[in-house]
């Protein structure tokens, strides 16, 4: 059956499976409701913008829901012997296509279009860079050195100040580390991997305000990596020029946060995917070493440790299914063989699992909890969110690999040639991967966030074209290397750049005045909070230890007045949804003798909760601070 076939099929199926998301999207998007007064203020206005329910759960079934009735589809229509009914049919489904492209539009995620002559200007030299690469530089190791020279520039010149409040996330919990709290007491909302290096980065007194650094290392790391990877993986491996052309724009210039801005969404949390990837794809799918490194993740960046071992094992049965039904041998037989290839692996995995549970779950793991309970930053998707286009991808991929797989079929199969098999067995992975990965963006359904994860999706749509060449080249009278696959490349890089051109050229701005601006610059970028006046707290606290600071930076304070931040919270303002559990939780501490000091001007945003307190409390208001104490 041809490709445009395979489009057409896969393509429908998304939006049948679409259709059917929205009709039921009502009691997919229902949650529980608790009285908002229940709620501390804080809490209050991001528990009430909205709610997604279970749909991170359909979501991600709907993506294999997708593969799997494309699959049927493709076999079903394959076995109709009549020309003119399987044209019949494809009409069909490309005529409801019309209907999906009026529902969803083509809009990429958080995109600007072109409004300036500047931005006009950034799209020709993108343009111009590519026809270098592609026409001068011949040789391979000129190409790889311009990569290496010119992504350094673009990842290590800041363009942004960092979020201190966003850093309070990975650095509170490295304090605590620092100061002898155990991991499990040290209540890392984003597992333990980013306070891990942020503790190291203290323990080797290296200036705390320059730890952004490392994310921006990150993302180096991540289009370094997807380049030389590429050149290895892919089978027409000048596609890896345009992958990350295309993905250097996506996230350096294209996304809403930078890479010096959200610590959250850098590589070294969203990313490792890659690391796992090239292990399967350098050693096999096989090798004790892909296990130990999920066992690594399970234990030390638990949550996306766990999706891609579930990914792991995905493509474990499916390989075994494929060769029940290519090799004719039994389940049993089968199940022998893998058991004895991957036993070692499942070993590792769950010794890492047993390992977590009894050592490194956090103690306290209610607020993060209450995070996915009530939705907090969980957004419904959009009819219109550019990610309904990735099962329709990804189900076209998996039909091209399955058609085009090293053991030939009996069934529908077509043609002698194949992929190698660890071509075949990466590329599964890969969309396991990809799956797994976008629970991410399942959940917290803004747009923005296709850009935040928008590294595997983008190895997935260059290796489509890898694929889609591979299967046109068996045609001799196409050679899709020389002509097809540098167009459809070159088209998505024309429509990326035009896309974030706006964005690229203001953050291109302000790279510029960050290398010609002086010290200056390099503070606006690189610099501690305001003045956090802590003599003046110390002053008024008689030098006392027991200090609890009632901030959305509270890190800092303790930071730079030598204290410890206390257990039981990550992030102050963040850990507490009910307002019993905070006047409780604030009692207990004045009891003991605590202190509670709050900036002045984020008194207000806290008053509703401090007026619920025991009366018994003195409050003393001072020009910078508010400081509640039990005289």
């Amino acid at each position: 059956m041809s490709i445009i076939a395979i489009i057409i099929i896969s393509s429908v199926t998304t939006y049948l499976l679409y259709l059917l998301f929205f009709h039921y999207s009502f009691f997919i998007w229902s949650s529980i409701s608790i009285p908002p007064k229940a709620f501390t203020s804080f809490i209050q206005s991001p528990v009430n913008g909205g709610n997604d329910g279970v749909e991170l759960y359909v979501l991600y079934a709907l993506m294999f829901l997708s593969i799997g009735l494309a699959v049927f589809l493709y076999v079903v229509i394959s076995k109709i012997n009549n020309d003119l009914v399987k044209r019949a049919i494809l009409l069909s489904f490309s005529i409801l296509l019309v209907f999906f492209f009026k529902d969803v539009g083509f809009v990429p995620p958080a995109s600007m279009s072109i409004v300036s002559f500047p931005g006009i200007i950034f799209v020709l030299c993108i343009l111009f860079v590519l026809f270098i690469l592609l026409r001068l530089f011949k040789k391979e190791s000129w190409e790889s050195l311009f990569f290496i020279i010119v992504l350094f520039a673009v990842c290590f010149i800041p363009c942004e100040k960092f979020s201190l409040s966003d850093l309070n996330y990975i650095f509170a919990p490295a304090l605590r580390i620092v100061n002898g709290f155990s991991l499990r007491a040290s209540y890392c909302q984003y597992d333990y991997s980013l306070s891990l290096l942020a503790a190291l980065w203290m323990k080797l007194h290296l200036w705390i305000y320059a730890f952004p650094v490392l994310e921006q290392f990150s993302f180096y790391a991540l289009l370094i990596g997807i380049y030389f990877f590429s050149k290895r993986y892919f089978l027409y491996n000048r596609l890896a020029v345009f992958l990350v052309i295309s993905l250097t724009i996506i996230k350096i210039y294209g996304n809403l946060g930078i890479n010096t801005e959200y610590f959250q969404v850098s590589p070294f949390r969203l990313d490792l995917w890659l690391l796992v990837l090239f292990l399967a794809y350098w050693k096999g799918l096989h090798h004790w070493i892909v296990g130990a490194f999920l066992g690594f993740l399970i234990v030390f960046h638990h949550s996306f440790g766990a999706i891609y071992t579930l990914s792991y094992v995905q493509v474990l049965l499916l390989l075994c299914l494929i060769d029940i039904k290519d090799r004719r041998i039994p389940f049993k037989g089968r199940l022998k063989e893998y058991s004895s290839l991957y036993m070692k692996n499942v070993v590792l995995v769950i010794i890492s699992f047993l390992i977590y549970k009894m050592f490194f779950a956090p103690e306290f793991p209610e607020a993060g909890e209450m995070f996915r309970k009530y939705n907090i930053g969980f957004l419904p998707i959009s009819r219109r969110s550019f990610y309904w286009y990735v099962p329709g991808l990804l189900s076209a991929l998996f039909l091209l690999l399955l058609k085009n797989r090293p053991r030939q079929d009996r069934g529908w199969s077509e043609g002698p040639l194949g992929f190698s098999t660890k071509y075949f067995q990466t590329s599964l992975f890969l969309i396991f991967l990809a799956i797994g990965n976008s629970l991410y963006f399942f959940g917290r359904s803004h747009e923005n966030n296709i850009l935040n994860v928008s590294g595997i999706l983008m190895l997935v749509l260059f290796l489509f074209l890898d694929v889609l060449g591979f299967e046109i080249n068996k045609d001799q009278k196409v050679r899709a290397k020389k002509f097809v696959l540098p167009v459809f490349s070159g088209l998505i890089i024309l429509v990326i750049s035009c896309s974030y051109a706006e964005r690229a050229v203001e953050r291109i701005k302000r790279q510029y005045k960050f290398l010609t601006s002086g010290n200056a610059s390099r503070r606006l970028y690189y610099q501690s909070p305001v003045d956090l006046k802590i003599d003046e707290v110390k002053r008024v606290t008689h030098n006392s230890r027991k200090v609890i600071f009632i901030s959305n930076v509270d890190f800092y304070y303790y930071y730079e007045g030598g204290y410890a931040p206390p257990e039981n919270f990550y992030c102050f303002t963040q850990s507490w949804f009910y307002k019993e559990d905070l006047v409780n939780f604030w009692n207990t501490q004045l009891s003991k003798g605590y202190y509670l000091l709050i900036p002045a001007d984020e008194f207000s945003h806290y008053l509703p909760n401090l007026v619920e307190m025991n009366h018994n409390n003195a409050t003393l208001k001072l020009p910078d601070f508010v400081v509640i104490f039990n005289p």
